[in-house]
């Protein structure tokens, strides 16, 4: 679906709307979570919330690739994932020890939950405001 949303409209807006409905589904979650909602609507909620993060989730690879490609020009594709790859694994990484650190000295995930919805809303940006890059002029 991804894919064909791309065909039909910009990539970057694209990329930009997903994760910044991203940033609003994981406050959204943490909101629910901090509020204690109990029961059946909070059950409910939370799969409708995990259900939307994963389906925006599921396009945000596919979108980078065609980023990328739009960006960089297919045959650079594997150079461009085999440089930023160990930075993007390096950040997933890091993300789960950065909540428990801060949950050990804070006592809570306030803050690893609010630094990631920042992030993710700068993102956000970032994607929606970044311009595609023209092909040097050769001068002779």
């Amino acid at each position: 679906m991804w894919g064909l949303l791309a065909e039909r409209s910009s990539t970057k807006v694209l990329l930009s709307i997903e994760i910044g409905v991203g940033g609003v589904v994981f406050l959204a979650f943490f909101w629910l979570l901090r509020v204690g909602m109990i029961g059946t609507l909070g059950v409910g909620t939370v799969y409708m919330l995990v259900g939307i993060y994963g389906f925006l989730f599921g396009g945000i690879y596919p979108l980078l690739s065609i980023i990328w490609a739009e960006f960089f020009g297919r045959t650079s594709l594997g150079s461009i994932q085999g440089i930023v790859n160990p930075f993007k694994l390096t950040a997933n990484a890091t993300g789960p020890i950065f909540g428990a650190l801060c949950f050990d000295f804070f006592g809570s995930y306030t803050v690893p939950f609010l630094t990631f919805s920042i992030l993710y809303f700068i993102s956000a940006a970032i994607a929606l405001s970044v311009k595609t890059p023209r092909p040097p002029q050769l001068h002779y």
